[in-house]
């Protein structure tokens, strides 16, 4: 029996320690070291020492995507969505010429492709993936050209890159925005939360998510988009406990809704809360248990805009900048 592995990645807090790793592997094993670690997975990694940062992008991912599906060439787009755009499930093809349009539409596989640059490193990218993934069964024409749009716009953010570290940005304690669009769903009218979790500077953990069950007014859909977000930062805290970095708490989240705010403090006596389901009262348990504290923030300085509704160009750019993506 053998066993042959490739490519495994690690982090030492000290050279002696990396060192000390490879060669307790080489007991076993037969290891090539290739140094510091430049390309996994498509991902590109940049370290520099001396400023104490990280850098990762996917240019050559996204390059070969584009000219592996013929789009390297194409004109490019300044947002992930065009403004305005609505998608039902009621556009699948209902026509002859609309079947034989999308016969041979490799719909799911370029999607694919676009969701695991959306994983990596690309939180612009959350919420199209999110949305076009609903039609994933039965895409129509209106679905299959908002994909090319999501290339075209790959295409101009080609350069997009993410640093951890460096001056201000040493702290590894997880903080998190969170935000929802209400009855975003055309077809179901659930509302789409999204979030986005920072740790060194940057964003380490992200998504856009439609809720499961109908929220009857915004400060609901608010609500349950944070009950959402509370479990995965805690799930971040108990990580980083278990790998020796335990972080204090509270954790902190960022909302712009007052209402939903107020209602993470006390869910008492509020008469147009009784419907809500008990699972989404878990935030108001974390906050008064000191395990997390959700603190009010203006709409315009909330990043979570971009995971839950298509933005304009300025818009669009200008929260890109701030989740360090990209320069002004």
């Amino acid at each position: 029996m053998s066993t042959y592995t490739d490519d495994v990645t690690g982090i030492s807090l000290i050279t002696a320690g990396g060192k000390e790793a490879r060669e307790e592997l080489g007991w076993k094993y037969k290891v090539k070291d290739l140094g510091d670690a430049s390309l996994v997975l498509g991902i590109c990694i940049e370290c520099d020492r001396d400023a104490g940062t990280i850098t990762i992008s996917q240019c050559a991912y996204l390059e070969y995507i584009l000219a592996h599906y013929g789009m390297l060439n194409c004109a490019s787009c300044p947002t992930s969505l065009p403004l305005g755009i609505e998608l039902t499930k009621a556009q699948a093809p209902s026509t002859d010429a609309e079947h034989h349009f999308m016969k041979d539409k490799p719909y799911m596989r370029y999607l694919g492709s676009v969701m695991y640059a959306q994983i990596a490193m690309r939180p612009d990218l959350s919420y199209a993936v999110s949305t076009l993934s609903k039609f994933g069964s039965n895409p129509g024409k209106p679905h299959w050209l908002v994909l090319m749009h999501i290339l075209q716009y790959i295409k101009g953010s080609l350069d997009y890159k993410i640093t951890y570290g460096g001056p201000g940005n040493t702290s590894l304690t997880p903080y998190g925005h969170v935000d929802a669009d209400y009855g975003s769903d055309r077809d179901t009218w659930c509302s789409c939360s999204g979030h986005v979790f920072f740790m060194a500077g940057g964003p380490v953990a992200l998504g856009a998510k439609y809720q499961l069950t109908i929220a009857l007014f915004t400060m609901e859909a608010e609500y349950m988009a944070l009950t959402q977000a509370a479990q995965q930062i805690l799930w971040m805290y108990s990580a980083m406990s278990k790998v020796g970095f335990p972080q204090p708490k509270p954790a902190c989240l960022y909302g712009d809704n007052m209402g939903a705010v107020a209602l993470t403090r006390n869910a008492k006596h509020n008469t147009r809360v009784k419907h809500i389901d008990i699972c989404h009262h878990y935030i108001h348990e974390c906050v008064k248990d000191g395990n997390i504290t959700v603190e009010y923030i203006p709409s315009h300085n909330n990043l979570t805009d971009i995971f839950t509704k298509p933005l304009g160009k300025v818009a669009h750019h200008c929260v890109c900048t701030l989740l360090q993506l990209c320069e002004e």
